[in-house]
């Protein structure tokens, strides 16, 4: 075989070959692409789906933001099958003070006193402290509110005593206070209670005259987990009352809840 027909069949043979490797460059090719646009599809899908998530989670977030009324809110009951037990023998009297002490100023009906006016939770970021201002004249009214607890112990008494050796600070002259119950179904926000937002007065229970020595109470039924708001204003214009009241002290206004099992 000479020289150029061993050429001849080299070529032809190389060409067989590129001619064999073209489908499967093409088919390899195919399936990549295929492959690319897959993963194309699947990142642009999910970018949809997170645009969406993120619209729909601001959607319910502004909604959520929008409802603030959460003391309307049914709590669960804590005392499920209480009912079937027999009644305790040794239920003892519970003391509870008040959740919220505020004043309101008919003089000035759109001022809020918050539930720290002296701002001494500001420093150093601490809670509010417990002690609570009262304040009773002719210009101004204190709210107490309160939110009675535990089972069956439904027999409430609103209790008010000014013992002869604290500072609790009287006008020399007449100083009659008139209680009020309140119409409030829900918790107060005090940092929005003015002499304009306070809750409608219900009833006048008493006008009591304040003195050093005094003890006053009223009973009233009660059921658990009621909020109860009472409020104390002046019944004469001599009249000026002022003290502190301290949370764990039953000087002032506190509320006694008393057993209620039926025998």
């Amino acid at each position: 075989m000479s020289s150029e027909e061993s050429k001849s069949l080299l070529r032809s043979s190389d060409t067989d070959e590129a001619n064999d490797s073209c489908p499967k460059e093409r088919a390899k090719s195919r399936s990549k692409s295929r492959s690319t646009a897959f993963y194309i599809f699947v990142a642009v899908l999910c970018t949809c789906l997170n645009v969406y998530a993120f619209r729909l989670a601001r959607k319910l977030r502004t909604h959520a933001e929008h409802y603030t009324d959460y003391g309307r809110l049914k709590r669960p009951n804590p005392f499920v099958g209480l009912d079937h037990l027999p009644p305790p023998k040794d239920a003892h009297t519970i003391t509870i003070f008040p959740v919220e002490i505020s004043q309101i100023n008919s003089a000035a009906p759109g001022r809020a006193y918050s539930e720290d006016p002296a701002r001494l939770a500001e420093i150093g970021g601490l809670i509010a402290p417990g002690e609570k201002e009262v304040k009773i004249t002719s210009k101004v009214s204190t709210i107490f509110q309160f939110r009675t607890v535990d089972f069956r112990m439904e027999n409430c008494e609103l209790a008010v005593s000014i013992p002869n050796f604290t500072n609790f600070t009287l006008s020399p002259g007449e100083n009659l206070v008139d209680i009020w119950t309140s119409a409030a179904d829900a918790p107060l926000d005090v940092k929005k209670l003015t002499w304009e937002t306070r809750p409608a007065r219900k009833a006048k229970i008493q006008t009591i005259s304040m003195t050093h020595g005094i003890n006053y109470n009223y009973s009233f039924p009660c059921p658990a987990d009621n909020i109860f708001v009472f409020e104390f204003s002046a019944g004469s214009t001599s009249t000026e009352a002022k003290w502190v009241q301290n949370y764990y002290s039953t000087s002032g206004v506190v509320l006694y809840q008393h057993p209620s099992f039926s025998s």
